[in-house]
């Protein structure tokens, strides 16, 4: 099943942890994370790490009409702006 999450993570811990939870079921297709309230940047980079440490670099995490955020090959540096951010969600080709 496709799944796009709209996600407010890093408020809490529930959305880190429903966003954990489809990471690791192998019949979701997370094709994409969204964020859209309150400092989105900031939540759309927090959820890029929690992809990053579930080893999820193919995951992209991004602002509403902004900019996309996906892992770098490197451990701990989960940040990159990917060209594009209009269209968060296409992969890379």
């Amino acid at each position: 099943m496709k799944v796009i999450l709209d996600t407010d993570i890093g408020n809490d811990i529930d959305d880190a942890l429903a966003l954990s939870y489809l990471l690791r079921q192998p019949e979701c297709e997370l094709i994409g994370i969204v964020t859209s309230c309150g400092c989105a940047q900031t939540h759309a980079k927090i959820a890029s790490a929690v992809c990053c440490a579930a080893g999820r670099k193919d995951v992209r995490a991004g602002v509403s009409g902004g900019t996309a955020y996906l892992c770098k090959v490197r451990p701990g540096l989960c940040e990159r702006p990917l060209p594009g951010g209009k269209n968060v969600l296409r992969k890379n080709r």
